[in-house]
């Protein structure tokens, strides 16, 4: 059986005690503009028991600020710091800055280097990958009243799903799309090679730009071919690399 839980405004839910939200699968948070979680006295913990732990800013800036230490620690493989352009390391009055091709020591005292040999060899590079990320907008759910029999027509939906023409398999590649000559949203394709999918009260007229840039053919059609991955029966787009 299902519960719905719907407000045409405002919903609150208060514990005197203790509050417990649990699913056997998927539990979902989104809103349209802001999400917050706060404690007043004692910790907050995200865990991921058995699977990767994303913290992410698609559009903006994010920062990690802490009153004592803040410690970074992988118990059994590395830690991978990239940057596209630049990367400041700074202490007391000490700074160590990568920037481009130049590397560059700041400091007032003593620069000691301490090996039991030193080799200066010709330049090298290696250039930092860092992953693209989506960017979007949730709908706001509109503020007109709100019931469980509507009588407003259908949502399109639509969803892009990228695969390979020779053999069949999904492909993970950044996407733009353009809506009347504007950048609507753009960002990489998930290893299922779909995209998140777009609800929309009005059709669009989309164009789809898929790979990174370069020569590159595109196929843009409504039927889903019989090489597609698995979709959840909705009206999906495909395109081929």
């Amino acid at each position: 059986a299902s519960l719905t839980w719907m407000s045409g405004e405002s919903a609150s839910l208060t514990a005197h005690g203790d509050s417990h939200l649990a699913a056997g699968h998927s539990a979902s948070l989104t809103a349209a503009r802001e999400v917050s979680l706060f404690t007043a006295t004692e910790d907050l913990a995200a865990v991921a028991a058995a699977g990767p732990l994303s913290l992410r800013a698609h559009t903006d800036a994010l920062e990690l600020a802490a009153d004592k230490s803040v410690s970074v620690t992988s118990s059994g493989e590395g830690i991978d710091i990239l940057a596209q352009q630049k990367i400041v390391l700074s202490a007391g009055q000490s700074q160590i800055e990568l920037n481009g091709a130049n590397i560059t020591f700041k400091c007032p005292g003593k620069f000691e280097v301490k090996g039991a040999s030193h080799a200066f060899e010709g330049g090298g590079s290696a250039a930092a990958s860092a992953p693209e990320l989506p960017s979007g907008h949730v709908a706001r759910v509109p503020d007109a009243e709100i019931t469980l029999l509507s009588t407003e027509p259908e949502q399109y939906s639509e969803r892009l799903a990228v695969f390979s023409s020779v053999t069949g398999e999904s492909v993970a590649l950044p996407y733009v799309l353009v809506l009347n000559g504007a950048v609507v949203e753009k960002g990489r394709t998930g290893g299922d090679g779909l995209a998140p999918r777009r609800i929309r009260k009005e059709a669009e007229q989309l164009h789809a730009l898929i790979g990174p840039k370069g020569d590159w053919a595109i196929e843009y059609h409504d039927d889903l071919p019989a090489l597609a991955p698995a979709h959840d029966g909705l009206n999906d787009s495909e395109a081929s690399e």
